[in-house]
């Protein structure tokens, strides 16, 4: 009996070492993996000839590496046989993904670029519509200045530089964001989307029942100024958009002053979960719509309920002057997703705050005013 129940015991614990070695392997691998991407030469070539924050000794390394890297020329015969096999018309989504593939920035290029193929008609013809509602732009030279010294303080070389390659950014840096974490990701096999489960943190916004240039110029008035106690405020990202209406989220560490426009008003947004979709280019009605039905496709096929009554709304994190190609645009809708559901908080994505935040930097906007 004794020898029996031993024998069991010994069984489990190699049962469990097994697991563990499994488990570290599995760690190791995906460590190898992550470092064998960074170091492919569609990688190198992104921060070669891409990235705006590569310095030009780096970009000299990072490209003689990716000429020299024998998978390159690999790749271009294999690129080459599959358009004389299914020749250009059938063979470049093939070749796209083989030379280009998902998470390079000269793939998020090329899907931004194709997109807004369609979205320049849509958006001219956004722009007629609008044009016959939009009332004349807020006059900044006339509202009252901030009381605080340090909000005449022209901006540092630097910090002018860093606003220029925010152009070229997805992300801009130097804008405070709300905090979130990821809680889970969704991927969607029928349209081979991803859509982010976030769970965010109480934050307040500036909220106007306007949209496009008159809403963003009324909230612009007012976070430059345009309040009871002059007080001139960070600009934050991203701007948050929904069916007649637009929120610019506020700073954390500022009590908002009360509004001197009565059309702009306060609102606490609570902590919830929201699914989370990003799309590339040009924000324009049709594209909205075309979002919408992907993200709420995908959390039907992952059988994850939106709150009753919710309604999708779209983020924007990107100045007007950021390449169409390169901006960074979601659509998002409040989700029911009870703690303790399958998924965990991933890594490395807690807030997204950190890298951004920066003490006394200027937004773009406030930027462009001043200067």
């Amino acid at each position: 009996f004794w020898a029996a129940k031993r024998k069991k015991k010994e069984a489990r614990c190699t049962m469990k070492t097994c697991l563990l070695i499994l488990c570290a392997l599995s760690v190791i691998m995906s460590e190898v993996a992550e470092a064998l991407v960074s170091s492919s030469w569609q990688a190198r070539l992104d921060k070669a000839l891409l990235s705006v924050d590569t310095s030009p000794e780096s970009r000299f390394r990072n490209l003689q590496k990716a000429l020299q890297d024998p998978q390159l020329r690999t790749d271009l015969q294999k690129a080459t046989q599959v358009l004389r096999d299914k020749g250009a018309k059938e063979g470049h989504p093939d070749v796209i993904d083989l030379l280009f593939p998902s998470g390079t920035t000269a793939r998020s290029d090329l899907e931004g670029i194709f997109a807004i193929r369609t979205q320049i008609p849509e958006l001219t013809e956004d722009l007629r519509s609008q044009v016959k509602k939009s009332k004349p732009a807020v006059n900044f030279s006339n509202r009252q200045r901030p009381k605080t010294k340090t909000s005449f303080d022209l901006p540092k070389p630097e910090e002018i530089k860093d606003e220029f390659k925010n152009i070229f950014r997805s992300t801009p840096k130097g804008l405070k964001q709300p905090d979130y974490e990821v809680i889970k990701t969704l991927a969607d096999s029928d349209s081979n989307e991803s859509v982010e489960l976030r769970k965010y943190s109480e934050f307040k916004v500036a909220k106007t029942d306007s949209m496009s240039g008159e809403g963003f110029n009324t909230l612009a008035n007012y976070i430059f100024g345009g309040n009871e106690d002059s007080m001139k405020m960070e600009m934050t990202t991203p701007v948050l958009t929904s069916e007649g209406s637009m929120s610019f989220i506020l700073d954390a560490d500022v009590e908002p002053p009360a509004p001197e426009d009565a059309t702009v008003e306060i609102e606490t947004i609570p902590s919830r979960v929201v699914a989370v979709k990003s799309f590339p280019g040009l924000v324009t009605s049709s594209e909205v719509d075309r979002q919408k039905e992907k993200l709420l496709s995908a959390l039907e096929n992952a059988e994850v309920a939106v709150q009753e009554d919710a309604e999708p709304f779209v983020l924007q994190y990107n100045s007007p002057l950021t390449i169409p190609w390169r901006r960074r645009n979601e659509i998002a809708v409040v989700v029911v997703f009870e703690e303790g559901e399958e998924g965990e908080v991933e890594e490395g994505v807690k807030s997204g705050n950190s890298w951004f935040e920066r003490v006394e930097v200027m937004s773009w906007y406030d930027a462009g005013v001043r200067l």
